[in-house]
């Protein structure tokens, strides 16, 4: 889908900092409607930043990270690697 790889970073950048951003890696952004706040909780940016603050958070010696988030780092982990395993190839498409 990206044709070249010097169009890769142009091109993910489109969609990583918009995500990054409304996912509060900033700060909250005030105003955002309920449902994008809701879409956010099932995109990697917003469960990342919530496990890593649960985690450095934690006062026992074992940190606890809700299972919400770890669920969806897990799914996006395996949609990648199915991605990856289906998609990725080593020798170059002839254009």
């Amino acid at each position: 889908m990206i044709p070249t790889a010097a169009a890769a970073q142009p091109l993910l950048s489109l969609s990583y900092f918009p995500v990054m951003l409304l996912s509060g890696v900033l700060g909250t952004v005030g105003g955002t409607p309920g449902w994008l706040t809701g879409l956010m909780g099932w995109l990697p940016g917003r469960p990342t930043i919530d496990a890593v603050t649960h985690a450095l958070a934690a006062t026992g010696a074992v940190p606890s990270v809700p299972v919400h988030d770890l669920a969806v780092l897990a799914a996006w982990a395996a949609g990648g690697l199915l991605a990856a395993l289906r998609l990725f190839r080593w020798v170059p498409r002839a254009a």
